[in-house]
């Protein structure tokens, strides 16, 4: 089966996806739902994409799943 890596919007919370990481579990999944440093001023394109690697793993099979984007630091 496949890792969902969860990816919060602004604010940067795992818990948002506190409800969708059971029932992806349930169907055989594994969910990695990531915190992302909303108020690190070094935390830039590079650092949001660092933490996001380190959740997948060696996982090959992959989906990405992020709600909005707001925040997001431009480079």
């Amino acid at each position: 089966m496949a890792t969902f890596v969860l990816i919060p919007g602004a604010g940067g919370h795992a818990a948002y996806w506190n409800r969708l990481i059971p029932e992806l579990e349930t169907r055989g999944h594994r969910a990695v739902a990531v915190d992302i440093e909303e108020n690190d001023p070094s935390m830039d394109l590079h650092g949001f994409a660092a933490v996001v690697e380190a959740a997948m793993g060696d996982d090959s099979d992959v989906v990405l799943s992020r709600s909005h984007w707001v925040d997001l630091p431009r480079q």
